[in-house]
């Protein structure tokens, strides 16, 4: 008799715990995800880049460190020494480049229509509006559950949502947001992204296209509430590059 009430505790457990996990809702995630970074001042993680050509299996992967600071303070340097830095201190977007064999330049813009911006940016500055944004503004399919593995083997157990902006919503989202950098110009785009389970952090993002190119994006160390300084975000004025504007749009 005891050996039958230990079974059927077991599996009412194990009922409880699949039918609440088919509970959570985009929304859900969302709403835990910016508690977590409603609580971080600032931050670095490391990140591996992966970029994919329409119809391909295997992409170009880059490693680099992605720093970001309230409000909207950006920077994710890749290359040792960086030979791509992208940055802003919420004011200007710059783009830092030195392309094999060439000269290196540095990009700006003060625009806020259009302008260039890495997708990481709007995953970092929208982790405390999240759940507003999931509810009002995106399409999102049932939350799955999923286990990924880092670059060393170790599993973890995420939460995968899948997420697509409505056209409808799209103009309204920039205003919104307020600074429409922070938007990627293409709202035909289709979102991945992995949530850990046990820290509520973003553990890899994968940006799908409209053409079929895909960037993937994982994640590695967070580090918070380290007193990032301010000038790691300013624009860099190296000897020799002479800063050139961009049109961001008007």
């Amino acid at each position: 008799m005891r050996t039958c009430l230990l079974a059927l505790s077991v599996l009412l457990v194990a009922s409880w715990s699949a039918s609440a996990a088919e509970r959570v809702t985009a929304e859900d995630v969302g709403k835990r995800v910016g508690q977590v970074f409603v609580g971080y001042d600032d931050f670095y993680v490391w990140v591996t880049q992966t970029e994919y050509a329409p119809g391909a299996t295997v992409g170009v992967s880059d490693e680099g460190r992605a720093y970001f600071k309230r409000k909207e303070k950006f920077r994710l340097n890749f290359g040792k020494p960086p030979r791509e830095v992208h940055g802003t201190d919420g004011q200007v977007y710059w783009i830092y480049k030195t392309p094999k064999g060439g000269k290196p330049e540095l990009l700006f813009t003060r625009r806020k229509e259009n302008a260039p911006a890495h997708p990481l940016l709007l995953v970092f500055a929208l982790g405390d509006k999240m759940a507003k944004a999931m509810e009002k503004f995106f399409n999102a399919e049932p939350v799955e559950e999923a286990v990924i593995k880092d670059r060393t083997g170790k599993e973890a157990a995420c939460f995968r949502l899948t997420i697509t902006l409505k056209p409808e919503f799209f103009k309204k989202f920039r205003q919104e947001v307020g600074d429409r950098r922070l938007l990627p110009a293409d709202p035909r785009q289709k979102w991945t992204i992995w949530v850990d389970k046990s820290t509520w952090l973003p553990r890899r993002v994968l940006i799908g296209r409209q053409t079929g190119a895909r960037s993937e994006y994982s994640f590695r160390q967070f580090h918070h509430n380290v007193g990032l300084r301010d000038a790691i975000f300013d624009m860099p004025r190296p000897l020799g590059v002479e800063p050139r504007e961009i049109d961001g749009g008007k």
